[in-house]
């Protein structure tokens, strides 16, 4: 009995040794045909924000983006109640190169330099404002322009950037 108990020990230990040594001569081979790696991910600070004119501008220090913002529109009637428009077509004009997405945000169909500004997203219809007090609220969302991937695939109405990375081209709702 005793025997088989150290037949089985040393067959056990041979076998751990193989195991191991066939898993360190693995780890060798890999870390002597591995090149080094460089991390292609590089964090930049990027954000706009809305001006007086219902124009946005790209903050950025370090890199250009595509620029998406929603707009809402409200008046105040004559005895001071607030009414929320859902066809703001009436009351404000949609900007130059600006586009309305199937998601119902607004998009700029161009890049944004660093430190530049779009169209202004709307104009209030001066017939419009003559009648009520217009009040116009844009909140206005940036993202870097490259790599394309980024922006189709965390912007679902943005489907595609052109080829030199200078255009969006939206999917637009009804």
């Amino acid at each position: 009995m005793k025997k088989k108990t150290s037949f089985e020990l040393q067959f056990m230990l041979i076998g751990t040794l193989v195991f191991m040594m066939t898993i360190g001569g693995t780890l060798a081979f890999m870390s002597d045909r591995t090149g080094e790696i460089k991390n292609q991910f590089i964090p930049v600070d990027i954000d706009s924000h809305v001006q007086d004119d219902y124009s946005i501008k790209n903050v950025s220090e370090d890199i250009p983006g595509f620029v998406r913002a929603y707009v809402t529109v409200n008046y105040v009637d004559s005895e001071g109640k607030y009414h929320f428009v859902s066809d703001t077509s009436s009351y404000v004009t949609l900007g130059t190169n600006w586009v309305k997405g199937a998601d119902g945000y607004f998009y700029y169909t161009k890049l944004v330099p660093k430190q530049q500004l779009t169209t202004p997203v709307v104009t209030v219809n001066a017939s419009a404002s003559a009648n009520f007090n217009i009040q116009v609220q844009v909140i206005s969302d940036i993202i870097q322009g490259d790599p394309a991937l980024v922006v189709t695939t965390t912007w679902e109405s943005a489907t595609a950037v052109s080829a030199d990375g200078q255009t969006l081209t939206v999917a637009t709702g009804n």
